[in-house]
């Protein structure tokens, strides 16, 4: 059971997927293997998500990541989704997008998941901030912006 949902919230980041999403695929898990037990049983939603995320993946794999942004040695652009979890809270997932010389690729890589309940621009960014702060990551090599209602811009 465990493994399933490790797979699939590591298939929601690699694939930068919304975390609403998650809310809704235990119930079409058990529709499309209906003799499944791992289906019936499945039940890893948005906040299950995010748990796994904060405490059990990005630990583990945001080692390239950080090496790379908090030596400058790679440019980045954030990526950020706002989602609310089942308590109504806004969580704002920060990620960042950066050229991995492991992967050979450009990749995605998950930062934080903080609390964001103003989702006011300014409030947005304080907490992007915050967050790239605590992980003593640089805004140096930042080069764009982009949230999941479409608004970009250029971080000068």
């Amino acid at each position: 059971m465990t493994k399933a949902e490790v797979y699939f919230t590591s298939f929601i980041v690699e694939h930068t997927l919304p975390f609403h999403v998650c809310r809704h695929t235990g119930k079409l898990f058990r529709k499309m293997f209906p003799d499944s037990e791992i289906a019936n049983n499945y039940a890893c939603s948005s906040t299950k998500t995010a748990a796994m995320m904060n405490l059990a993946l990005e630990p583990e794999c945001s080692e390239d990541l950080y090496r790379l942004i908090k030596t400058g040695k790679r440019p980045y652009s954030i990526m950020v989704d706002e989602s609310n979890d089942i308590m109504c809270e806004k969580e704002c997932a920060i990620l960042v997008r950066y050229y991995s010389e492991a992967q050979d690729k450009v990749t995605v890589g998950f930062v934080d998941m903080p609390v964001c309940n103003d989702a006011k621009a300014g409030n947005i960014f304080n907490c992007i901030a915050s967050s790239m702060h605590d992980k003593g990551l640089e805004w140096s090599n930042c080069v764009g912006f982009s949230s999941d209602n479409c608004l970009y811009a250029t971080v000068s």
